[in-house]
């Protein structure tokens, strides 16, 4: 019985489900055939009125969602636009940094061969970085020829630009060079400071790493330097020969304790980017 109950409940409910949405379709059916080019009864115009806006009430879920649907769509698109475009991007900076690259690197190879041919007295050894730790950036740095290419202690090592450092430690494969940037105040250097009338010298001492600027101190007297005036090794000692660029004055100061001139130097070699150097080898004169 309670089953039977149940059945004519739902029977009836579905009954007047159908009975509704016969009646909504029957009603949109008579709007829409109702035409608007002849006169409309009272009647005619109300069943018309309810049929669209039944109409409205049932399309509108349809239309919110079609235009989520449609901006989903839109979003997406764009995404992927912008992904690909920013890709491009990436790629284009990264070709442009390896064209860079390539080109520093030409570059340096072109001025090893002009250093070649300006320095026919000396054997020139050629070599690559092969390392370089960052906690010792402006210390040191290794090269790949050591003892097998009769790489010894002492011998100087520069680019086509100018002067770098010497080698202080030799394997049998490669070799440690001390960098002129060192922090080390041991390392002081010898230099001549060309001017217009004159060369005076001083005590390469020290470099600024904040500024990338090398230190020049004990200057030997009053000469006048200029910014521009040409670093020089002087040769006045046994570690290096004469007349190897060092680079040029950017500013002449008072030192820090006030009682003498003290150099500024921008090196002549990027020490921020070494790839290729050259070894110094054979009988070093000094004048």
């Amino acid at each position: 019985m309670k089953l039977n109950r149940r059945r004519k409940k739902m029977e009836g409910k579905y009954l007047v489900l159908i009975i509704v949405l016969v009646v909504f379709i029957l009603i949109g059916f008579i709007s829409l055939s109702v035409k608007d080019d002849r006169g409309q009864t009272f009647i005619e115009k109300g069943l018309k009125d309810i049929g669209l806006n039944i109409q409205n009430i049932l399309y509108t879920p349809f239309r919110f969602v079609g235009n989520k649907i449609d901006n989903y769509n839109d979003m997406k698109r764009i995404y992927k636009e912008y992904k690909a475009l920013d890709e491009s991007k990436s790629k284009t900076n990264l070709l442009e940094e390896e064209n860079k690259e390539l080109k520093k690197s030409v570059e340096d190879l072109k001025k090893l061969l002009d250093l070649k041919n300006s320095m026919s007295d000396y054997e020139l050894v050629n070599a690559t970085v092969i390392n370089r730790n960052v906690g010792s950036w402006y210390n040191t740095l290794t090269i790949d020829k050591g003892a097998k290419n009769d790489v010894k202690v002492g011998m100087v090592v520069l680019t086509g630009s100018g002067l770098i450092g010497k080698v202080i430690k030799t394997n049998f494969y490669t070799s440690d060079v001390k960098l002129i940037t060192t922090m080390d105040l041991n390392n002081k250097i010898s230099v001549g400071i060309s001017t217009d009338n004159n060369m005076t010298y001083g005590l390469l001492s020290g470099y600024d790493l904040k500024r990338k600027e090398l230190l020049v101190i004990d200057i030997i007297d009053d000469t006048i330097i200029k910014e521009g005036d040409t670093v020089v090794t002087s040769g006045l000692s046994d570690a290096y020969p004469k007349g190897i660029v060092v680079g040029v004055v950017s500013k002449v100061e008072n030192d820090d304790f006030g009682t003498s001139r003290r150099i500024r130097v921008k090196p002549a070699t990027d020490f921020n980017y070494l790839n290729y150097v050259t070894i110094l080898k054979g009988e070093i004169s000094y004048d």
